[in-house]
């Protein structure tokens, strides 16, 4: 939990928090043995997709001006889908809690279920926070940048004192707060609509608690984040990929640049004349362009072409639909690059523990750091790779090309109108 700092405190808290972490972090064995396999094997390999703890001002100022609420707590349980998808329903929940002036509980996410002891008809799992991102980078950078939220690991861990009855007698599901459809028209009020919607469902419920606990739903992509226009800059900072997808994609980026004689320091920088990268998507993604699989693989090597760069890093949720354009590509002198091409033996065993959402997190790294990028519209994986490239959210410059629906000096997403959702509220 992370209250309001209090100075006589900050060094007992720091020592707390540290334990915690840590056991977060190791705690599980199966986590604890892939992390030391991967150090042991990588240690000459700095983790060039890390980063620091986020201090951002625009959320303390939005946070500063909050009423907050100690008897509110939100959880958001069922983030599934791509790891885009996953990062931006996160990322509304967290800021429909700080526009509510709630507490937190740390959000959970739904994978593919991949263990062999499992059900067969259990094809999802719901596990931690950490499966696909940093907590403890999660957790601290909200420290930093908007201290009066306090934020818990689960719903048991709310300090007894505030409890009437037995936490685990609550069921969060009574009182869900659905995401509109049509989105958010204005995220200014959203937090006095919010109160006005919960007031109206517990006049009628007898209080089983001191806590009103609330359930978010799944978000889709809604909330406009140009109107945090400060915010949206840095707001997907605050989840950080977890460590095991950045050892491995942090391997498979210096096998890429070593086997084509790339010259590229290990920087947080886009890689200039070293690589493009293309996301296929879906089938049905590419049906919802104005062009065939066909053409678009075809175009999509046409514009690698022009970028005068020999290799291309492939990156696709059906692993066959690119096995076409690897050998059209061939013939044109253009190298198809994937991470299982690029993966070294020894890491294998890793990626193959990893769920394919987890996998996917290794490929969503490395065309973020491509010289330039390409994706079919239609769903927000492409999307979010190239607007968190460039920073934009808006549709900018090439608007009106044929089928192109977002082009700028980095980045370019073929398909037809209709895609606005993704442009104007995923979170970069």
């Amino acid at each position: 939990m992370f209250l309001t700092p209090n100075r006589r405190y900050v060094t007992l808290a720091g020592a707390v928090l540290f334990l915690e972490w840590t056991w977060v972090f190791l705690g599980s064995p199966g986590h604890k043995d892939i992390l030391s396999s991967l150090h042991s094997q990588h240690k000459e390999n700095k983790d060039i997709f890390d980063y620091g703890f986020v201090q951002s001002t625009a959320l303390r100022d939005i946070c500063d001006a909050v009423e907050w609420n100690d008897e509110l707590i939100f959880t958001c349980d069922n983030n599934s889908g791509s790891v885009a998808d996953v990062k931006n329903s996160i990322l509304n929940c967290l800021r429909f809690t700080i526009a509510a002036g709630g507490r937190l509980v740390t959000p959970r996410i739904i994978v593919s279920n991949t263990s062999e002891t499992s059900s067969v008809d259990s094809a999802t799992q719901r596990t931690d926070f950490s499966s696909m991102f940093d907590l403890q980078h999660f957790l601290m950078s909200i420290h930093l940048s908007c201290p009066q939220l306090n934020t818990y690991k689960h719903v048991g861990d709310v300090p007894p004192r505030a409890w009437k009855h037995d936490p685990l007698s609550l069921r969060p599901e009574d009182l869900q707060s659905p995401f509109l459809s049509s989105g958010i028209p204005r995220p200014e009020s959203w937090g006095g609509e919010f109160h006005n919607w919960l007031d109206n469902q517990t006049t009628t419920r007898e209080p089983t608690s001191g806590l009103t606990v609330v359930n978010l739903a799944r978000s889709p992509p809604v909330y406009p984040v140009s109107s945090d226009e400060e915010l949206a800059h840095e707001f997907g900072m605050f989840l950080k990929v977890q460590p095991e997808a950045r050892i491995l994609a942090t391997s498979i980026f210096h096998a890429l640049i070593r086997k084509h004689n790339i010259d590229v320091a290990d920087s947080s920088a886009i890689a200039k004349n070293a690589y493009v990268g293309a996301y296929l998507g879906s089938n049905d993604a590419a049906a919802d362009t104005n062009h065939p699989p066909t053409t678009l693989a075809q175009r999509i090597l046409n514009e690698t072409l022009a970028t005068d760069l020999k290799v291309l890093y492939l990156a696709s949720t059906d692993p066959s639909s690119g096995e076409g354009l690897a050998a059209d590509a061939s013939k044109l002198g253009i190298f198809v690059a994937t991470k299982f091409k690029l993966l070294p033996a020894s890491d294998v065993p890793a990626l193959q523990a990893l769920s394919p959402e987890q996998q996917a997190l290794i490929d969503y790294l490395v065309l973020g750091r491509a010289s330039q990028f390409m994706s079919v519209g239609g769903d927000a994986f492409g999307w979010s790779v190239a607007l968190g490239r460039g920073g934009k959210w808006r549709r900018e410059g090439g608007e009106g090309m044929e089928g192109e629906v977002m082009r700028d000096s980095l980045s370019r997403i073929y398909g037809k109108k209709g895609d606005d959702q993704f442009a104007s509220c995923l979170w970069p």
